[in-house]
């Protein structure tokens, strides 16, 4: 997440990840009415997911995020995420900084 210039969290951003995480939540509970099993439906928003990440950046930008997401997962970040909450120390996307922000992790 973002921070300012005096560390404090972003709250716009905060708040659009809540709206996005319900937006998502939305999308995979259609899945489920229409009985789409759950790992075609992963497949199916992770493809455009990544389409869209390789089209706003290159394609080794790319790939390093979701090397990082992948380490994320091996350590357990994920293991406990509440579907209506933003991931604590979720990975920015960040041009600048590369897919850690920067963070070399």
């Amino acid at each position: 997440m973002s921070e300012d210039e005096n560390g404090a969290i972003d709250e716009a951003e905060i708040e659009s990840k809540r709206k996005a995480l319900e937006i998502v939540a939305r999308a995979f509970g259609e899945c489920e009415t229409a009985q789409i099993p759950g790992l075609i439906a992963v497949g199916a928003f992770l493809d455009h997911i990544i389409a869209h990440l390789v089209s706003m950046n290159d394609r080794e930008m790319t790939s390093q995020f979701l090397e990082s997401l992948a380490g994320k997962v091996r350590q357990g970040i994920y293991d406990q995420v509440v579907e209506d909450q933003p991931i604590s120390g979720s990975i920015p996307l960040d041009p600048a900084g590369g897919p850690n922000g920067g963070n070399g992790q």
